[in-house]
């Protein structure tokens, strides 16, 4: 949808469908900090920027309209609708510098678990669809490191895994693990 340094002219509503929001690390590597699963605007961290400090692309097939950035902006400002913008930007930083403790601090199985939780909180799915590759980055792990732990929390019986993706089974038991 967008790339890093495309100037921030509208924003998206995804009705349906993933999207990932990312930038690339000085090694080359892609961090994702941003999953996106309709029905949810995407890029409206950026609405009052000039132009976009990450890229975001389509991961699952998804039906996406656009609106316009200053028609945004005109309806936070007519609606008087700046205290619950600045809630939500509140909330998103937040949520980012829990992300960052995590990954600064966190042993593996942390990470993991936290994101995990994260993902299925804030999604619709019962079952969290997304490549081990991009879960990973999202982890800030190594994929190899991710698939072992997956496979560890498969044993004690706290999610499964399928073709179909990964289902938390005791959402509340992987919670514990990082708390």
């Amino acid at each position: 949808l967008w790339h890093t340094n495309d100037k921030v002219n509208q924003i998206y509503f995804v009705e349906s469908g993933t999207l990932k929001e990312g930038q690339e690390t000085v090694g080359g590597k892609e961090f994702i900090f941003q999953f996106y699963h309709g029905p949810v605007f995407a890029g409206i961290s950026h609405l009052f920027q000039l132009s976009y400090h990450s890229h975001c692309e389509v991961i699952e097939t998804a039906i996406i309209k656009t609106v316009s950035k200053k028609a945004i902006e005109e309806i936070i400002l007519k609606e008087n609708l700046w205290t619950s913008f600045q809630h939500y930007f509140s909330q998103l930083c937040q949520d980012h510098l829990s992300r960052l403790a995590i990954n600064s601090f966190g042993n593996v199985r942390e990470k993991v678990a936290f994101h995990l939780f994260y993902l299925h909180k804030r999604s619709n799915h019962k079952v969290l669809q997304l490549s081990r590759e991009d879960l990973a980055s999202f982890c800030g792990i190594a994929k190899e490191t991710l698939i072992r732990c997956l496979a560890e929390l498969k044993e004690e019986k706290l999610l499964e895994i399928s073709t179909h993706g990964i289902h938390l089974l005791h959402p509340t038991k992987l919670e514990a693990l990082f708390m």
